[in-house]
């Protein structure tokens, strides 16, 4: 019979540390990981499930979500911005530091800010609670369609000015903290406190102004996309059999980043839209193509829950065109370019 250890005082404090960023301290359900889980996502009810859970996984690879678990259709307050900045996208750690320091200075200059800031092995999260709303109230808002979302990853990007983890895609079912005292296995490392929150929350709209033109120009940028990718459809897409050659070798080549994007913006809007396969098929393609990938590199996703996610969200949007992509992800470009892109 396997023998558990009780709990370390230190792993405690870890959990408790993280509560208390957030607003009702003891507001459960929420959804957890472990390294035990395989960082699949999983309900704990109360504090006590939640220590044992960790504790059951030697507390490695523990995360724990920013927001409750909620029934569909159920709005919540956007109050807490989350930002990850990995050392991998940075070629020195002088432009890593560099770009940290950049990340702080705007909370402090933008928000009044203090975060807690977390050294993970791989780069820092900075976590910064806020005095938030529910962004879904308001119709300036609500008419794009997923603010919640939206805001979370416009305030990292705005925050750090575009230096935060372009394969981090923060809400409210995706944002998990890591708790400190916890191991990260992938570093072999303990999860550190640099900087603690001082418990001031500023006022979310300080940044609402921006965040609504961040909204407008996504969407005319979005409009115009789709619009050069429709008025070219009959050049860059064979009709004998529904091909666009690029993403075709896109979908044979595995890739150690970028992944999440270009499900978002190039693999799922192509199958659906262009090659016009069932959400089952298209499942199928790109969860093979993903497990080449994390023979690459293995990055801390669900794979499964991506997918869904992804084809669910897809609708009507083809895939973004290449002159596209030169303006829009230079980073994939650099990724793919001679693999990919002649």
């Amino acid at each position: 019979m396997e023998v558990v250890k009780e709990p370390s005082n230190e792993g405690i404090e870890g959990i408790d540390f993280i509560l208390k960023h957030f607003v009702n301290y003891l507001e459960f359900p929420r959804m957890i990981s472990t390294f035990k889980s395989k960082s699949a996502q999983f309900p704990v009810i109360d504090r006590n499930e939640l220590i044992s859970s960790f504790n059951s996984s030697n507390f490695f690879d523990c995360r724990i979500a920013a927001f409750p678990y909620l029934k569909e259709n159920i709005s919540w307050v956007s109050d807490l911005i989350f930002i990850d900045i990995d050392k991998s996208n940075f070629k020195n750690e002088r432009r890593f530091e560099s770009a940290y320091k950049l990340t702080m200075k705007n909370i402090k200059e933008k928000l009044k800010g203090h975060p807690t800031v977390l050294f993970t092995g791989g780069g820092c999260h900075i976590v910064q609670p806020i005095e938030g709303i529910v962004l879904d109230e308001y119709k300036e808002f609500k008419r794009f369609g997923n603010p919640f979302d939206k805001f979370m990853r416009f305030a990292k990007d705005y925050l750090s000015n575009g230096k935060a983890d372009k394969n981090n895609f923060p809400g409210l079912r995706s944002c998990l903290l890591r708790v400190p005292n916890s191991i990260n296995s992938k570093y072999d490392t303990k999860v550190r406190i640099i900087q603690e929150w001082d418990g001031y929350r500023p006022d979310i709209r300080l940044l609402l102004g921006d965040f609504h033109v961040y909204l407008v120009d996504e969407e005319n940028k979005r409009k115009k996309y789709n619009n050069d990718n429709l008025a070219k459809s009959n050049s860059f897409i064979n009709q004998t059999n529904n091909r666009i050659e690029w993403i075709e070798k896109l979908l044979q080549t595995p890739i150690e980043d970028q992944r999440k994007y270009c499900l978002w913006r190039i693999l799922c809007p192509y199958l659906i839209n262009v090659k016009e396969l069932s959400d089952e098929e298209s499942f199928t393609m790109l969860k093979d193509w993903l497990e080449k990938c994390n023979q690459l590199r293995k990055l801390d996703f669900s794979k499964d829950r991506e997918l869904c996610i992804r084809l669910k969200n897809v609708k009507q949007f083809y895939p973004i065109s290449k002159n596209a992509l030169f303006y829009e992800n230079k980073d994939l470009i650099n990724l793919i370019e001679g693999k990919v892109l002649q």
